[in-house]
């Protein structure tokens, strides 16, 4: 496992956000505030000891592979970037009794979410801070706000 204090920039999509990519970063950001996040759909072919790529590139912590390689908890439920993310690095925020905890309850729903599209009011929200065509908000500035 990496350590989290050598990751000096991590990557994930551009483009549209959801929940799995905005609570990912702001964990990353939690937990290394100096980390530096770029959204790109052309991110770096493979993570090192100071880039961490999630929720794109096929890489450990992206989760858009097909449905037989997909990285499954004990209960059977796929992972997405966040939980993840969170199974690797929780540890740097609280012990694993709690860890698992905010798994079961908070990150699982969201990882099922961003799996199968299950509806979830918390992703749903998340998902409503997209800026329409309408708005001047960048998609940038949109999720700026819905991370922090």
């Amino acid at each position: 496992m990496k350590e989290i204090k050598n990751i000096k920039a991590a990557y994930t999509h551009a483009g549209v956000f959801h929940a799995d990519d905005v609570f990912a970063t702001a964990f990353l950001q939690m937990i290394n505030p100096d980390i530096e996040i770029n959204r790109t759909n052309n991110p770096p072919e493979c993570d090192t000891e100071e880039i961490l790529v999630f929720d794109i590139g096929g890489g450990r912590y992206d989760h858009h592979e097909e449905p037989e390689r997909k990285e499954l908890r004990d209960d059977g439920t796929p992972y997405a970037a966040f939980g993840k993310l969170w199974r690797d690095f929780s540890s740097y925020l609280v012990d694993q009794e709690v860890a698992d905890r905010i798994d079961r309850d908070f990150i699982k729903p969201l990882d099922i979410t961003d799996n199968t599209g299950e509806p979830n009011q918390l992703s749903s929200v998340i998902a409503a801070m997209n800026p329409t065509w309408a708005e001047e908000m960048s998609l940038q500035g949109a999720f700026d706000a819905a991370v922090s």
